[in-house]
């Protein structure tokens, strides 16, 4: 095989290559979510990539809902990129997928974000509840919601 072939064999196998899903840097989120069993309603996860709606405008995030017959607190985030990321959960006790609130904005519904941050009189920022996924690692987060 003559120079001229084996680069170019060289350089159509790096274009191949390139063009394959490259799963090997995503990352993986495992949250388990703790609260009153009392409560019922459907389970709602969102995956926040950027500050815009985080906490609770869900239409900003990745999203999961699970029916409130369910005994699966968890919620997985497959390949998900490299980058800082932040959880909002919630527990729609009237399955209007939002959070409910109060007229002066208190969640009447059972909440919680990632770090478990909560403020009497504020909602939590999304750097104050952010995590950083790395390649190809799994983050395990429990989240406690409450009301």
């Amino acid at each position: 095989m003559s120079i001229s072939t084996f680069k170019w064999c060289s350089m159509s196998c790096l274009i191949m290559l390139s063009l394959l899903p490259i799963h090997a840097i995503a990352g993986k989120i495992s949250v388990a979510i703790e609260y009153d069993s009392k409560l019922s309603g459907n389970l709602g996860c969102a995956l926040f990539s950027q500050s815009d709606g985080f906490p609770m405008n869900f239409a900003q995030a990745t999203l999961q809902w699970k029916e409130s017959s369910t005994t699966d607190y968890t919620c997985t985030f497959d390949d998900v990129a490299t980058g800082s990321y932040a959880i909002a959960v919630m527990l729609d006790m009237n399955d209007n997928q939002k959070l409910d609130t109060s007229l002066v904005g208190i969640p009447t519904e059972a909440w919680g974000v990632s770090n478990n941050v909560k403020h009497r009189f504020r909602a939590p920022t999304f750097s104050e509840a952010s995590f950083d996924v790395v390649n190809n690692q799994e983050q395990f987060i429990t989240i406690r919601m409450s009301k």
